[in-house]
């Protein structure tokens, strides 16, 4: 599904019977949106990374932040 997905991701996201606003969540990739709609944080986590979404990049945007803003709030500076 990850190769599908990275092919051609409107395609596997019509095989997978999403609807258009899930479509439009994952294409902005909105961290927040599909968390609330039901989305694992687990599950979000292997999204983020097949797309190349880091995990700070992810939690940045689940705050608000960019992610200079959200890596001068942890205690390993420069951690990506």
């Amino acid at each position: 599904m990850r190769k599908h997905f990275a092919e051609d991701p409107e395609q596997a996201m019509q095989a997978a019977g999403l609807d258009d606003a899930e479509r439009d969540m994952i294409r902005r990739r909105d961290w927040r949106a599909l968390m609330d709609g039901g989305a694992s944080f687990f599950c979000l986590e292997k999204f983020a990374r097949a797309t190349g979404v880091s995990n700070p990049e992810m939690v940045a945007a689940f705050r608000g932040e960019t992610l200079e803003a959200f890596l001068k709030t942890r205690r390993v500076p420069g951690a990506r």
